[in-house]
């Protein structure tokens, strides 16, 4: 009996070891998180008392599938680019709610406005898995690329999200303006224009970023690789290196974390996410404009944070047998799930976290 008693306390210690082991293990493991942005393209405008005009093809169809779509990637923060109703902004945060993204933020109108639909907003919405502080800037740019960008009022979000094992993080979402493509050239004046949203965008990061983890998910409408004689040439452009160089302060450099993680530069061939390979591109509005990827994730240089890896997503075509699954009755079969392809990273933990004051020494040291 003696034996038995002693063999179970043996066999308890281990026992408590183990998971107390364990625990501290799990406790230290290196924190993992995924980010995806995506240009739904749920393009429609407002004709006032309330109605909107459906200017995207498919867009009632596209946004059904978007909850099913956007959570199967299971991506811990998503932002979203043209989402631009209030009503397709409520559907979707209803919707992936109950599939494991209780939070939400975009910016909400002034109660007429919202009653009435009068005005487009930023079309910007981020969905997470985590906590996003109540306290959400908004920027809107001081200039519009052309006359039909007027209509909304395009610019950035700075949300903070509180990740497992590394606390808050600053997480920015942003849409730049488009640019016309005319007898093979981009209009100069708007591109002018599209410069200086792209500045005022770097500003608005470098002011105001508190944390050493800053993440941009952005649809730039802003290709890498510089413009030479009707061609994109082998080098960055000049406003993808000042931004890469500016946006961050402090000496700290932007990270194209898909770059980065394919270990490509300027020579390489791109992977477009905003392509002529997409049908929605090359039987619509902008069948005229080059191939280009518009679509990016960006970190600010840290010792805590790694990109490790990066894809496209979303480049395929809808299955009918995808649409039968999910027990949906549309209208029509969408050809793609938008005009653009997402662009989704998974970072890792490198580096211990800091605490919350010196991060924002870090992230204000001149």
């Amino acid at each position: 009996m003696g034996t038995d008693h002693e063999g179970m306390r043996v066999f308890c210690f281990f026992l408590v070891l183990f998971f107390s082991v364990l625990g501290s293990a799990l406790a230290q493991a290196p924190a993992t998180f995924k980010v995806l942005t995506f240009n739904s393209w749920l393009l429609d405008i407002p004709v006032g008392l309330g109605f909107r005009t459906e200017i995207a093809q498919d867009m009632d169809e596209r946004l059904q599938l978007l909850p099913e779509y956007l959570a199967a990637t299971d991506a811990d923060i998503i932002v979203l680019q043209e989402v631009w109703s209030q009503r397709s902004k409520r559907f979707l945060s209803k919707a992936l709610k109950t599939k494991g993204y209780p939070y939400s933020a975009y910016t909400s109108l002034s109660n007429w406005l919202a009653i009435f639909e009068v005005e487009m907003g930023d079309g910007l919405l981020v969905l997470s898995k985590y906590p996003i502080s109540k306290n959400v800037q908004t920027y809107d740019f001081s200039v519009a690329t052309q006359g039909l960008e007027s209509f909304s009022k395009k610019g950035a979000l700075k949300l903070q999200i509180k990740v497992p094992n590394l606390g808050w993080i600053d997480f920015y979402a942003s849409h730049a303006g488009a640019v016309d493509f005319e007898q093979n050239d981009y209009n100069s004046d708007q591109v002018a224009r599209h410069s200086k949203q792209i500045q005022e965008l770097a500003a608005f990061i470098q002011r105001t970023r508190s944390h050493a983890i800053t993440v941009l998910g952005a649809d730039l409408n802003m290709h890498y690789q510089k413009w030479k004689n009707h061609a994109f040439a082998p080098e960055f452009s000049d406003d993808y290196v000042n931004f890469k160089q500016h946006a961050c302060g402090a000496g700290y450099s932007m990270v194209d974390t898909y770059l980065k993680t394919h270990g490509k530069g300027a020579k390489e061939t791109p992977d477009y996410t905003f392509t002529r390979a997409n049908p929605y591109v090359d039987h619509g509005f902008f069948d005229t404009l080059p191939s280009e990827v518009e679509d990016y994730i960006f970190l600010c240089e840290n010792s805590i944070l790694r990109p490790v890896t990066s894809a496209q997503v979303f480049q395929d075509a809808i299955q009918p047998e995808t649409v039968k699954s999910l027990n949906l009755s549309l209208n029509r079969l969408p050809k793609r799930l938008s005009d653009h392809f997402g662009v989704m990273t998974t970072f890792m933990q490198v580096g211990s976290a800091l605490d919350e004051d010196t991060q924002r020494r870090l992230a204000s040291a001149p």
